[in-house]
């Protein structure tokens, strides 16, 4: 359902609504399905499409060749760059970014404002919480199922690039997570597998050096310079209408519907 839309047009943004909608989709290679949302001031490239129950929140942006799958969830004021696609019932959260070509796998996650690099991917199951940093597919890594309730165990870089891990519904740093196991696991099956899980990615997502932090530090200040450029809000604050009405509208302050995290079971 796409009652209202932006669209690029002569290299600005254009505002359709109504019976002008359709065929400004059509012209430009967008594919919605009939099931799909759109919200209130969201913006779209040309040949994006979204699946079935696929739902872009207020004030989001949907580059172009990028797509939502069936019943995926980008919330309000959130980027997905050029050639981006995020998988099947997965969610990304309220104002958070995804770079050129990057990837959500089916069933994962990403937080509210946290940021996945150009070109990488984060697997199916991922749990990434707000904030996170993934700038490359090595920053985010999903082992299982593991414990009694064949869980996926997510390890990712948080805002300031330590490793945060994800599982259930436990989210915290690794020294909480070897508590949380030895709390509930002790040293059975489950809690010595979870061990092992830990294990590796620490090694795989180590802490920086001087020269990987100041790499960090710099990539996530152009990223943020980068992708806030290039949002609707940035590009649209004079923008021309189409249709009926042809008042342009504002994003609104629509919340993302993220799950909420408690403690580890």
């Amino acid at each position: 359902m796409v009652e209202s839309i932006y669209l690029r047009e002569n290299g600005g943004w254009t505002f359709f609504q109504g019976e002008a909608v359709p065929a400004a989709l059509a012209k430009r290679g967008i594919v919605i399905s009939p099931t799909a949302k759109v919200g209130i001031g969201a913006h779209m490239g040309s040949r994006a499409c979204m699946g079935e129950v696929s739902y872009l929140d207020a004030g989001s942006y949907l580059g172009s060749r990028a797509c939502m799958g069936e019943g995926a969830y980008a919330g309000a004021g959130s980027y997905l760059g050029e050639g981006s696609y995020l998988g099947t019932v997965s969610r990304i959260g309220a104002g958070s970014r995804m770079g050129a070509w990057a990837s959500i796998g089916t069933g994962a996650y990403l937080g509210a404002r946290a940021y996945l690099g150009e070109g990488a991917h984060a697997g199916d199951g991922a749990y990434m919480g707000d904030g996170a940093r993934v700038r490359t597919t090595a920053d985010c890594i999903v082992i299982g199922p593991l414990g009694s309730r064949n869980a996926m165990l997510t390890g990712y870089r948080g805002n300031d690039g330590s490793l945060r891990l994800a599982t259930g519904c436990f989210l915290g740093t690794p020294e909480e997570f070897e508590a949380a196991v030895a709390k509930t696991h002790g040293d059975t099956e489950h809690g010595r597998r979870y061990r092992d899980a830990l294990a590796y990615i620490r090694m795989a997502i180590p802490p920086f050096d001087a020269e990987q932090r100041e790499r960090f530090d710099a990539w996530v200040a152009s990223f943020e310079e980068r992708e806030t450029s290039a949002t609707p809000e940035a590009q649209a604050r004079h923008p021309r209408s189409a249709g009926r009405g042809g008042a342009a509208v504002s994003a609104g302050d629509t919340k993302s519907g993220t799950r909420p995290m408690g403690a580890d079971e």
